[in-house]
């Protein structure tokens, strides 16, 4: 049986369904595709000589299987034939469609190989037309430029003639291409048809022989079901007799089992009850001897009892008598304590009021200062902005009048040489800039001099904050600094908890890592009074000096740039800090006590790597020596000039900016180009060192008397009306009244033609409408005629004609 399932399952699967195709377009995989397919021939052969000489020696099988396997190598054989009948038309298939690629490969190439030839040459031709347009702009001669024109033109026709060459072979290949498809498609569909007929042949012959095979394979199993009932019934005959015998010896077993259980039974209860009875004297015996000893128990309770009442009253006299000795002591106490809390509070009201108008008046002080502060950055503020809408105003005006002027100009000479046929003469106007006005020379020259007054004023700021301003656009385009800024950013907000608030920290703990971060960066930011790009730069360099490699480190070969000075203040304490949080109240009103003693803590645990960095500073004298180099160089470089510079000046800058940012990528990496490393232990001194001269470069702040008498210069305020004016009329003066005479007239003009157009489109469609009227009367009158022919008129009617006096084009003129 399961050697007919396995023949029915192999009919139904399809051979070559998936695997290597003899269709596919890779010659590899057809060969691989007729390998296998000749494999699997011989393999089918062998399998069939094996069974035909009988080299499988079988022992006596039952006649149910004998029948399935001849069954079986009967359909097997005709499956072979139909396959090999079927796969014929396959074959014949493939090999056509094999031929029909090599054929469409080899023209495919040589249509590819004419197209890129055809390509070259019009690319030739082409860069030779846009290489002689420049040569024709160069010209003067109108006439000369006329023929070069005509004849760039005429190129320009050959190349657009030639693609129409290669257009049209294209369209011829793509015609010859689905003429061949469609003569494919049909010898396809003949194939399919003629399978098909095959198919349905060898289906209905499978399913004779199946039927037949099936009918001869139940005749056989009928008869051995047959046999195997009679054998069943002997067997069941015999088992019900001997399960009969068995029943009646095993009553008898049970009844002689029944007996003795109720002779033990008997035994066993007269022996529990000797038992019972000597277990209930004892435990009699037991209950008198307790309730005997309870009584003693008892009387020896009553005369405790008796002690203890007496031992209580006494206790209790002494502590009355107590009571009132502590009464007379705290109304004393009580006394003393007044006259105490009435000097205590006449001194704290005291106390309190003073205070009260220390605070008030201060208040009162910090926000009058705070509100000029406010209104001057207002003011700088709105003067910039005014500044920059004025121009922006200005320069889109400005756009949007020359837009104008040029889309007038445009239509002046479609008017003119289209409409009137004249020689256009374009206008006469030159453009000019705001440096045509007087008052805005004047402004420029006021403005310049008051930058340099404030450029000297803002000299004491440090030439080294001036060197960052200048860096900052070298610096952050370099990768390596922007990681090294990061590392350091993110070790300053693991150590600086000290100078974030306690609700803070709390209401960012359910944030990530990066939120957290920022917003702690933000608060350590306002309490450093950081606000610009350049102070973290300015920051950074004070934290290279505390960085190392780990890499060299590891190697035995650490390198750092630690200057003796920043060793001689590591046993400092951190004044700078607690200075910098005094100064900072404003802002960072509650700081931990807790995390700065943890600061101080891990400032004072660098000694012992301080010894090794020492040890290795010795050794390395050149990096010092560099140092000093590169300290030179910032002081040089700090000096910038203005914008109004000559060119040598430019180009030194631009030398400097060079030498400054190889500088500044040797300072952020170690001898061996590895990146530095700064460890936790070291960001509160670095800190320290970047507060403490931070702030006295700073200086000290513009007065309010300085602030309030400073005058804010722009070019919107230092215009003059005047200049305004007279700028914005020398582009209104462009075109004269003789010139707004014509358009007036040529308006005219047009408007009345537009009027003509429209009454020719009224009587050209009134036209149309008698003509579909006439052509509706003529059908009612065809259909009461009895032949069903419109009659020819009478010879004295004569049918008149329209003669319209105009033609009606498609476009309507």
């Amino acid at each position: 049986m399961s050697r007919l399932f396995s023949i029915i399952s192999e009919i139904a699967q399809i051979p070559d369904a998936e695997g290597p195709s003899v269709i596919s377009a890779d010659a590899n995989e057809r060969k691989l595709a007729r390998r296998q397919r000749i494999e699997r021939r011989i393999a089918a052969i062998k399998l069939q000589q094996i069974k035909d000489m009988g080299e499988i020696i079988e022992e006596a099988k039952h006649p149910v299987e004998m029948q399935m396997e001849t069954s079986a190598d009967i359909l097997e054989k005709f499956l072979q034939e139909s396959q090999e009948y079927l796969e014929n038309i396959k074959v014949a298939n493939d090999s056509r469609e094999i031929d029909r690629r090599e054929v469409e490969t080899i023209r495919r190439q040589q249509v590819i190989a004419q197209l890129e030839a055809e390509a070259l040459e019009a690319h030739k031709q082409f860069s030779e037309i846009s290489g002689k347009w420049a040569g024709i702009q160069e010209y003067k001669d109108p006439l000369h430029i006329h023929e070069d024109i005509l004849e760039q033109k005429m190129k320009c026709d050959e190349l657009i003639q030639q693609k129409d060459e290669i257009i049209e072979m294209l369209r011829n290949e793509l015609k010859i291409s689905e003429k061949k498809f469609t003569s494919d498609q049909t010898k396809q569909n003949q194939d399919i048809s003629i399978l098909g007929q095959r198919i349905e042949k060898q289906i209905n012959f499978m399913k004779s022989a199946y039927s037949a095979e099936f009918s001869l394979i139940e005749q056989v199993i009928t008869e051995e079901k047959q046999k195997y009932i009679d054998r069943s019934n002997q067997k069941w005959e015999e088992l019900a007799r001997k399960r009969h015998q068995e029943e009646i010896l095993l009553s008898e077993y049970i009844f002689k089992k029944r007996e003795e259980i109720a002779h033990n039974i008997g035994r066993m209860t007269v022996h529990h009850e000797d038992q019972f009875r000597k277990t209930k004297i004892q435990l009699e015996l037991d209950v008198q001897n307790a309730q005997n000893e309870f009584e003693r128990i008892k009387c020896l309770v009553l005369s405790n009892t008796e002690r203890l009442d007496y031992n209580y009253q006494i206790l209790k006299r002494r502590e009355n008598e107590n009571i009132t000795i502590k009464s007379q002591q705290k109304r004393r106490i009580g006394k003393l304590q007044d006259t105490i809390s009435e000097l205590k509070s006449s001194l704290t009201s005291y106390r309190e009021n003073t205070n009260k108008q220390i605070k008030k008046t201060s208040e009162n002080i910090l926000k009058m200062h705070q509100n000029i502060l406010d209104i001057d950055s207002k003011a700088d503020h709105f003067a910039l902005t005014n500044e920059k809408k004025f121009n922006e105003v200005w320069d889109l005006n400005n756009k949007d009048c020359l837009a104008l002027l040029d889309k007038i100009t445009g239509i002046d000479k479609i008017l003119h040489q289209q409409q009137l046929g004249a020689r256009w003469i374009p206008p006469k106007y030159k453009k000019i800039d705001k440096n045509f006005m007087s008052s805005y020379n004047r402004a420029v020259d006021i403005i310049n001099e008051f930058s340099v007054s404030l450029a000297t004023l803002s000299k004491p700021l440090g030439e080294t904050q001036n060197l960052f301003i200048a860096d900052s656009e070298i610096e952050s385009t370099n990768p390596v600094y922007n990681s090294l800024v990061k590392h350091v950013l993110n070790k300053l907000s693991t150590k600086s908890g000290f100078l974030t608030e306690k609700c803070l920290k709390m209401l960012i703990k359910t944030y990530e890592d990066t939120e957290q971060n920022l917003v702690t960066l933000n608060n350590v930011f306002i309490a450093l009074d950081i606000k610009r790009q350049q102070d973290i730069d300015l920051m950074v360099e004070y934290f290279l000096p505390y960085c190392c490699c780990i890499i060299c480190a590891d190697a035995g070969s650490r390198s750092s740039l630690v200057s003796t000075s920043m060793l001689s203040r590591h046993y400092s304490t951190l004044t700078g800090i607690s200075n910098l949080t005094n100064g900072q109240a404003d802002m960072q009103p509650t700081s931990s006590i807790s995390e700065l003693e943890e600061a101080c803590i891990a400032v004072h645990q660098r000694g012992s790597f301080i010894d090794d960095i020492v040890s290795q500073v010795v050794k390395h004298d050149s990096t010092f020596e560099d140092d000093k180099s590169l300290k030179l160089e910032f002081k040089e470089f700090s000096c910038f000039d203005d914008e109004d510079a000559e060119k040598e000046a430019e180009v030194k800058k631009s030398a400097r900016k060079r030498a400054r940012h190889k500088e500044s990528v040797r300072q952020i990496l170690c001898k061996n180009s590895h990146p530095l490393v700064l460890s936790t232990v070291y960001v509160i001194s670095a800190l320290k060192d970047f507060v403490a001269n931070y702030h006295k470069k700073n200086g000290s702040s513009p007065t309010v008397g300085e602030r309030l008498e400073r005058k804010r210069h722009t070019i919107s305020r230092l215009l003059d009306d005047k200049d305004i004016e007279k700028y914005w009329a020398h582009l209104k003066n462009t075109y004269n009244e003789y010139n707004t005479r014509v358009w007036d007239g040529l308006r005219e003009g047009l408007l009345k033609y537009i009027s003509v157009l429209k009454a020719r489109k009224a009587t050209s469609e009134e036209v149309l409408k008698l003509r579909k009227r006439n052509k509706d009367l003529k059908k009612l009158l065809a259909e009461y005629i009895d032949h069903g022919v419109l009659l020819k008129p009478p010879p004295c009617y004569v049918k008149p004609e329209i003669t319209p006096h105009y033609s009606i084009s498609p476009t309507g003129n």
